[in-house]
């Protein structure tokens, strides 16, 4: 194989890896805004139990035990969801950063045998 096209497919190599690895940042970013999302539906939830259960002068027990069973299935839900989510995206976000970075190995070796003196 010519030493020129070494090069050219190093940096092709090189500009995929790179693209990987850019790709990690974005999916870094989408899983903290799916976080994010997840603990606001939350915090929405509790605020509107905690209202609701400001607005009853004097419920009835079983009522308030209802309300926290309620309260404590609303966060083990959410507990749940923010584990697979996080879940989900590290493994996305572990393959793409070492694919990326075997791209950019690989790209600089053939650049390296590319220009390598014959």
């Amino acid at each position: 194989m010519n030493q020129a096209w070494l090069q050219v497919a190093g940096l092709v190599l090189n500009i995929l890896g790179f693209g990987l690895i850019a790709w990690e940042w974005m999916l870094a970013q989408r899983a903290e805004a799916a976080v994010r999302a997840i603990e606001e539906a939350r915090e929405r939830q509790e605020e509107s139990t905690a209202h609701l259960a400001r607005t009853l002068k004097d419920p009835h027990p079983s009522f308030q035990l209802h309300m926290d069973m309620t309260t404590q299935s609303q966060r083990r839900l959410a507990k749940t969801r923010l584990g697979a989510t996080r879940a989900a995206f590290a493994r996305l976000r572990s393959g793409a950063v070492y694919a990326g970075m075997l791209l950019v190995l690989a790209g600089f070796i053939l650049q390296l045998m590319g220009a390598w003196p014959r």
